[in-house]
């Protein structure tokens, strides 16, 4: 049985479901992409295209799920948010298109674990005491409205 090329656990979690749950997707796409790897040309190809199809989906929703958060919240810095997500969004198409036409299934790999690293784990540190606080302070019924865990 082979290994999972990154295992996703509870001290990544955020508090707030919807993003832990987001965060978990991208995960088993990085991790069956990993599982992937090694097939043949062709297939290997197939699964490249869908993975980074997926990946800019993943990204879009995500982004939109966190901006309609921080937006409700009065994020103080949703305008440099929503600008760094656009740039973000575009280093992802370039890393897709360059990975798929190169046929380099390990680019993509890297790029995609770099981005969980350094995009969702590291950025949403200077987001998430704003947001957590936020949370916490609304009426029980609109805490749950958002999904987020019981000590939130």
């Amino acid at each position: 049985m082979e290994a999972l090329y990154i295992i996703c656990s509870d001290t990544y979690e955020t508090g707030v479901r919807i993003l832990d749950e987001q965060q978990r997707t991208l995960v088993s796409l990085i991790n069956t992409f990993y599982f992937h790897r090694n097939r043949p040309a062709r297939d290997r190809m197939y699964v490249m295209t869908h993975t980074a199809e997926a990946f800019r989906s993943y990204a879009r929703i995500n982004f939109t799920t966190v901006e309609k958060l921080l937006r409700e919240s009065e994020y103080p810095y949703l305008d440099r948010y929503t600008a760094a997500h656009k740039k973000i969004l575009v280093a992802i198409s370039c890393a897709n298109q360059k990975a798929c036409a190169e046929e380099d299934a390990v680019q993509l790999l890297t790029f995609m674990k770099h981005y969980w690293l350094e995009y969702v784990l590291a950025s949403r540190k200077a987001y998430m005491p704003h947001l957590l606080h936020y949370i916490k302070n609304l009426p029980a019924s609109r805490r749950q409205a958002i999904n987020t865990f019981q000590g939130v």
